[in-house]
């Protein structure tokens, strides 16, 4: 082989290692602004919310593999920002984990078949929000899913009357409402 062409192939060998690592570094960022989403619509979603006891600190829950990364967002968002109610933010790797905390607004990923009755549990106190909007299978009472990278919100109707709480007009006028 040729001088010029081991040359060329360690510039084309290059040219794709650069391109396969910016393209993995637009990834991240595309994922990062997902947590970001569900972080601070988990910390807003609060306002919207009449729960039947009054508090001065509102339990934002997070349980899963999947919702680490957004976990901890919420806890950067709630250094920075100052929010009109003192809100904690709680991290447990599962669903079964946060039924000793007193939870306002739980937020589960991956939404798991097996966790069905223990996020039902849940969702008669708090709001579950799961990343699927297969409500039947899973038990949650909103979903957020993301559709060529634009967040979808929506909230069920049937799970929310279940719940012993509720969700203002305002909310449910800005998101898509699932019987």
């Amino acid at each position: 082989m040729s001088v010029g062409a081991v040359l060329y192939l360690k510039l084309l060998s290059y040219i794709l290692f650069i391109t396969l690592l910016v393209s993995s570094m637009s990834v991240l960022a595309d994922t990062d602004e997902e947590h970001s989403y569900i972080a601070a619509f988990s910390l807003q979603v609060v306002n919207f919310i009449d729960f039947p006891t009054n508090y001065e600190q509102a339990n934002v829950c997070f349980a899963g593999v999947d919702s680490f990364k957004v976990a901890t967002s919420a806890k950067q968002h709630v250094q920075l920002k100052n929010l009109s109610l003192k809100v904690n933010v709680i991290s447990e790797a599962s669903v079964q984990q946060l039924l000793p905390h007193k939870c306002h607004i739980v937020y589960v990923a991956p939404l798991t078949i097996i966790d069905k009755p223990l996020i039902q549990t849940l969702g008669e106190s708090a709001l579950v929000i799961g990343n699927s909007d297969d409500f039947k299978s899973f038990g949650n009472s909103a979903a957020i899913v993301f559709e060529n990278t634009r967040p979808q919100v929506s909230i069920s109707k049937q799970q929310l009357k279940r719940s012993n709480f509720e969700v203002k007009s305002r909310l449910l006028n800005a998101v898509t409402v699932v019987p």
